[in-house]
């Protein structure tokens, strides 16, 4: 859920980031026990993990022989909106060959590149015509079936799905150091440290302050603990409603909204695009005052990256009522 608005019926979703039933043989991935899983041609990688998975590369992105000749700058694509906008704020904006029709920042700048089809139906062969160095894609925001394709061409990809402030800083990192830019990567991901360290320190002692987080309408949808926006407003001392949900995404209904009993409801701008209509309609249906709503920046809230510092301080001023 970290990068396209939807404003169809298309709903949330991941790869299955714990199987490997349907992993490709040149995909290694990342999953919440650590173990290492196979590579390509009888190679294997192990890759670093935490609780949750935060990122994962290709076997063949770290292959000597897919390494690019030092005379000439990385070819990068990017499926993902917030990845996009990281590798600019990276400094190798240049570097881009390919991105998303859903990439829109920094808007000055993904005018000049190449657009491979859409985060959900990117053009594959294209991107292999443009012969990556490295492709990066997020878990839930791009389709495993095109990971594989690109992997079984040989393609190296990174694909990341941080679901908290730690995560994101790791990925940060991980992203920064496979272009090329870990100085300046290093400086972004401690930003997002420092500045959840504060928020933390400043949300001890204070009230918590009951929250719901909606991303979508028919179904009406929330979020569980196990997602990277409970990790921003739960740090800035909220409680969510449905943190305890087995599902990452559950449908909700008014009824249990209602008895909930949230302090404040906040309506994302996407991956649904909530309205002032919506708050109307939600009052009614539940009861609750028009005063607990809140329609709120869904950038900053679920784009992991570049942005994610001042998402940190936006979900912290969202908590303490602003």
């Amino acid at each position: 859920m970290s990068c396209r608005r939807h404003t169809t019926s298309s709903r949330p979703t991941s790869w299955p980031t714990t199987s490997t039933s349907c992993a490709p043989s040149a995909i290694a991935r990342v999953g919440s026990s650590g173990r290492r899983r196979e590579g390509g041609s009888g190679s294997s990688t192990t890759i670093r993990t935490s609780p949750s998975p935060a990122f994962v590369t290709t076997a063949s992105a770290m292959s000597p022989s897919r390494s690019k000749p030092e005379s000439r700058p990385m070819r990068i694509v990017s499926l993902c909106p917030s990845l996009t906008e990281l590798v600019f704020d990276l400094g190798a904006g240049d570097e881009l060959v390919g991105i998303t029709r859903f990439c829109i920042h920094p808007a000055d700048r993904v005018g000049e590149v190449e657009k491979v089809g859409g985060t959900k139906d990117p053009d594959v062969e294209r991107i292999i015509e443009l012969a990556p160095d490295l492709v990066l894609l997020n878990n839930e925001e791009n389709r495993l079936e095109d990971a594989e394709a690109l992997a079984a061409a040989g393609v190296p990809c990174h694909s990341s799905m941080p679901r908290t402030t730690e995560e994101t800083a790791e990925m940060v990192r991980s992203i920064a150091a496979a272009i090329g830019r870990a100085e300046a990567g290093e400086e972004i991901a401690r930003d997002i440290e420092d500045r959840s360290a504060r928020v933390r320190a400043a949300a001890r002692g204070r009230a918590p302050v009951r929250w719901a987080y909606l991303i979508w309408r028919k179904p009406w949808m929330s979020v569980n603990r196990d997602t990277f926006v409970d990790a921003l407003l739960s740090q800035a001392g909220g409680i969510n409603v449905f943190a305890d949900r087995e599902t990452r995404y559950p449908e909700i209904t008014p009824a249990e909204l209602a008895a909930a009993r949230p302090d404040r409801v906040f309506l994302c701008t996407e991956p649904f695009l909530f309205k002032d209509e919506h708050i109307d309609e939600l009052s009614e249906l539940t009861g609750l005052s028009r005063e607990r709503f809140r329609i709120v920046d869904g950038e900053y809230l679920s784009w992991h990256g570049s942005r994610t510092p001042d998402g940190i301080d936006y979900a912290a001023a969202l908590i303490a009522g602003g």
